[in-house]
């Protein structure tokens, strides 16, 4: 129950938040870019707005579909001249803008932030630099040492992955998962949308347990074969993992 309250009070806040910010564009063809969890509770929440489909980082998730809504590609999103929102982390826009820029530039596509705010190709307007700002290191060190405990976020804070973007891992699996089983598993896709129902489901409390339960429903795979793939993520994990310098 109290699961089933929070997945949805989260999801009322979250749509609600877009309707605040972009109600006045839901006439608009919209394309969200990220696959993240919150894309998965707009998608279902806002039957009111014309989103026509989805962008995201990796090439290789291009032309499936996420929540019925298929992952478009770069020349699909120019001849459709919709609005682009960022779904994500504040501190990733800037990565991501850089990569979308040009469809600023080149094809005069807005870009706005899931906040509501207009992202334009000038440096005075970079979100992180102007909304985003780190914390002064010695007022952080004094805390710390008024603590008795400190607890640290893993990954991309005290470890990093070597890959582009986190869900790599996920791709790499997947090759060799097929590879070695000689048959075609969707699973990069899926292991995003197991972790992001798990994420609206318990917040952050969850195991990799509860994630691969989750898969095998979805893939109808059997108890070996998931153990096996759910193997290949750790070990592939710790292989592309270093501690942060």
């Amino acid at each position: 129950m109290i699961k089933k309250e929070f997945k949805t009070i989260n999801s009322k806040k979250v749509c609600k938040k877009f309707i605040e910010n972009f109600g006045r564009l839901s006439h608009k063809k919209i394309v969200l870019y990220g696959i993240g969890p919150e894309t998965e509770i707009l998608i279902k929440g806002l039957k009111k707005f014309n989103i026509i489909g989805l962008m995201d980082s990796n090439k290789g998730f291009q032309n499936k579909f996420f929540y019925k809504k298929k992952i478009l590609t770069e020349n699909s999103v120019v001849k459709a001249k919709p609005i682009i929102i960022i779904v994500s982390k504040l501190e990733k826009v800037d990565i991501i803008f850089s990569e979308i820029e040009h469809l600023h530039k080149n094809n005069k596509l807005e870009i706005f932030y899931k906040d509501g705010k207009r992202i334009s190709s000038t440096k005075k307007d970079n979100l992180l630099s102007s909304s985003f700002t780190l914390p002064n290191l010695e007022k952080l060190k004094e805390e710390i040492l008024k603590s008795d405990i400190v607890t640290f976020d893993i990954f991309d804070t005290l470890i990093v992955r070597n890959v582009l973007d986190p869900h790599d891992i996920f791709s790499i699996v997947e090759k060799s998962i097929n590879k070695k089983l000689k048959q075609k598993i969707n699973f990069s896709l899926e292991r995003i949308i197991a972790e992001n129902k798990c994420y609206n489901e318990f917040s952050h409390n969850f195991s990799l347990s509860q994630v691969y339960e989750k898969i095998k429903k979805k893939l109808k795979i059997t108890s070996k074969v998931l153990n096996l793939i759910k193997n290949k993520e750790i070990e592939t994990e710790i292989r592309y993992s270093s501690p942060r310098n």
